[in-house]
């Protein structure tokens, strides 16, 4: 089994996949998906859209956790 984590956000996106398989649990891949500042929320939200896609066909995760998003300076 498959699962996707995704950490949100409008600047950069954290995500990984880990595959479990009875107690075993290995990472398939992970990283950050970084998009420009400068550009407009929807560009933003098209291009993490487009990857996030990208990852669930390529890597077929039968089960997401998402973390809950918040607001905050950092």
């Amino acid at each position: 089994m498959r699962i996707i984590g995704i950490d949100p956000g409008t600047r950069n996106v954290g995500y990984g996949i880990i595959e479990i398989k009875g107690n075993q649990y290995s990472p398939v891949i992970y990283g950050t998906i970084q998009v420009k500042e400068k550009d407009r929320i929807e560009i933003r939200l098209a291009a993490i859209h487009l990857k996030i896609s990208q990852l669930i066909q390529e890597f077929k995760p039968i089960e997401c956790a998402i973390e809950k998003a918040f607001v905050g300076k950092n």
